[in-house]
């Protein structure tokens, strides 16, 4: 579709982003929009969790637990910085993030004290 040259007839020419409830540009917003990066079923998480009334330190986990950037042994050797990526807890699984938050035998026994059973 051919962009036409400014014409009084339609107003005044101004530059407009969707990316941006503000219409302006930015590129962050681009990024966001290209990817999908940050967002689920519309809601931008990334400003959802830095709203949220928590310590810093929270935060920076939640972030970088959902960026899949925490360093469990599965990242430690995809950055070269590890030679196994199995749990040094129960060296039973692949420690990605899932392994080491969920389903390490280790770290089951200790929600199963923290988390009241039923939930």
């Amino acid at each position: 579709m051919p962009i036409h040259p400014p014409c009084p007839a339609f107003g005044v020419d101004r530059i407009g982003w969707k990316g941006e409830k503000s219409g302006s540009f930015s590129v962050k917003s681009a990024y966001f929009r290209l990817t999908g990066f940050g967002m689920v079923q519309g809601v931008n998480v990334w400003s959802t969790i830095w709203k949220l009334q928590l310590p810093q330190r929270i935060h920076t986990f939640v972030w970088l637990s959902l960026r899949d950037s925490l360093l469990t042994n599965a990242n430690r050797v995809r950055r070269h910085m590890a030679a196994s990526p199995c749990c040094g807890l129960c060296y039973n699984g692949y420690k990605d993030l899932t392994h080491a938050l969920r389903d390490c035998l280790r770290v089951k026994e200790v929600w199963n004290q923290v988390v009241p059973s039923g939930f």
